[in-house]
């Protein structure tokens, strides 16, 4: 083994050194954060366009679904939760209005219309045996075209896929 020469402690002391020194500058460096202000706005709800018709004709005593055509412009998807038609009348003379009425029939449940992306999402949904015609309906009714209003009430819901 050889001996250790002043020189060479001198050097050996200078490596530990420099070893401590630059441990102790890894461990020195500073740490910081930050923070700030942020925000979000709401959007806005958009009004859904509806429309209806009824896909087959109405006879004494039948029953006839709705098809409810419902637009959706919001970025959101909306489930429907009722669906109400208005007053019903008809031009047809002698053709009382009142030989067709709404049922009031249950709407099915998980109405779903998705979200619009780039442009609106519009979906036909069949609200069953919501109008009927009385049985006593006179002969004037034949052929008679009923108009009425029809509108939905939704909510915001999350779409599940699948």
């Amino acid at each position: 083994m050889r001996k250790m020469t002043k020189r060479s402690a001198t050097a050996v002391a200078a490596a530990a050194a420099v070893a401590v020194i630059g441990a102790g500058t890894a461990y020195a460096a500073w740490t910081l954060s930050g923070n700030g202000d942020a925000s979000a706005t709401a959007g806005k709800v958009v009004p859904l366009d509806v429309s209806g018709v009824a896909p087959a004709d109405l006879v004494p005593g039948g029953k006839s679904a709705l098809n409810v055509t419902v637009t959706n412009k919001n970025k959101f998807a909306v489930k429907i939760t009722k669906i109400t038609i208005g007053a019903i009348s008809t031009k047809a003379k002698d053709c009382p209005s009142t030989s067709v009425v709404a049922t009031g029939a249950a709407i099915p449940a998980n109405l779903v219309v998705l979200a619009a992306g780039n442009s609106p999402t519009t979906a036909t949904v069949a609200y069953p045996d919501a109008l009927q015609m009385s049985a006593d309906a006179p002969n004037a009714c034949q052929s008679a075209k009923y108009e009425f209003t029809v509108a939905v009430d939704a909510e915001s819901t999350v779409a599940q896929n699948g």
